[in-house]
């Protein structure tokens, strides 16, 4: 579908979301905590893996509390159309394990330090807001489980392009009262420029 066709306009190129969203943010935990890239899981999947034992040092992150702030439509360079929303959303991890404080302050500092943050400007997310670490240990099958929280609040910019086209040119010709051999040639141009201009401000106002 097109603005030519009518009807309903999907994308036809998107920003990240889902599961390419959570690579890149489980790369960036990976990265900043040192954490085996096995030990960083996502909350909440469809086939939960086995829980690491009591004492391994492992992270269960999430992504949520998405909020949109502001809405632009652009034109690229290849005249194609473009949405830009702004939004914020929150990356909360859980830390388990006997340093899970310790690893919940590393990501802590680790935002503060921009060529951590390097990876996550490629992709247009930064980091909008505070964090703060909260100890609360989980009861697993009847044994305490120590565990840090850690809520992390980020901004993106997120893309789509639909295909709008835009208006480049126009073909047609101009009637005047005024005739041509009325007068000079130079007067012709003037009053055809005339109602060229006025047809444009009846038409785009």
């Amino acid at each position: 579908m097109s603005s030519a066709t009518g009807g309903y306009l999907r994308p036809v190129v998107n920003s990240v979301n889902d599961n390419a969203l959570a690579d890149i943010l489980q790369a960036f935990i990976v990265g900043v905590t040192g954490l085996p890239g096995a030990y960083v899981r996502p909350m909440w999947q469809p086939n939960p893996p086995v829980i690491p034992t009591n004492g391994t040092d492992w992270c269960a992150f999430n992504i949520g509390n998405i909020q949109a702030i502001q809405g632009y439509q652009t034109m690229n360079a290849d005249d194609d159309f473009n949405f830009q929303q702004h939004e914020t959303f929150d990356l909360s991890c859980s830390f388990y394990g006997t340093n899970c404080q310790r690893y919940a302050s590393i990501i802590r500092d680790g935002l503060q330090l921009s060529q951590n943050r390097e990876s996550l400007w490629l992709q247009n997310i930064s980091v909008s807001g505070g964090v703060q670490i909260v100890h609360v240990p989980e009861l697993i099958n009847d044994v305490w489980h120590d565990r840090c929280d850690i809520v992390v609040g980020m901004g993106r910019v997120v893309t789509r392009e639909y295909e709008i086209l835009s208006v480049l040119g126009a073909a047609g010709t101009i009637e005047t009262d005024v005739p041509e051999t009325s007068t000079p040639w130079s007067a012709g141009v003037k009053a055809h420029t005339k109602v060229f201009s006025n047809v444009f401000s009846n038409v785009f106002g």
